[in-house]
Formats: structure tokens, sequence, C-alpha cells
């Protein structure tokens, strides 16, 4: 994955001119059911240079972010998660 793609998408939340809650991000989670999360663009706050913050105060890396979507669409999809 190009350095940084995830990051310029994430800071999309927040500067972007679509609302935050009409994004839908997609990340690995240990111990959820299948190991995948979803939390709506609006419960993220902050992006650092490479990991997420979340209301719940949990830190995602960037890393862990297996998609992002936008009103339902996939805009962002990493090249190495297959389901």
């Amino acid at each position: 994955m190009p350095k940084g793609e995830v990051r310029r998408w994430l800071e999309r939340l927040f500067w972007g001119p679509e609302n935050p809650s009409e994004y839908e991000v997609t990340f690995i989670s240990r111990g959820a059911p299948g190991d995948v999360e979803s939390v709506r663009g609006d419960e993220v706050v902050s992006v650092k240079s490479d990991r997420m913050i979340l209301s719940d105060g949990r830190v995602i890396p960037h890393h862990r972010v297996i998609e992002i979507r936008l009103r339902g669409t996939p805009v962002w999809r990493s090249p190495r998660w297959s389901e």
C-alpha cells in the first residue's frame, strides 16, 4: 500500500466536504466476530501519521484498516485483504 494512502482518506473525515457519519471504516479487530469491526467516520476523533483514535479511546494502526466506504460505496480497500 502506498504510504499515507489510508491516512489521506481518514483525514477527509475532518477536512472533506462530506459529513463524517457518511463514512464507514472497517478494520481488523481481534476478538470481534470474524476478527473484523466497522465504525462510522464520526467515531474517529483523531488521525495520526500511522494510527487513528476512536471515540472510545481505542487506537487502531493504519495497517489494520481493511476498507473505507463512503455512503456504502468502497473508496479504498487494502490490497492485502481477502474475505
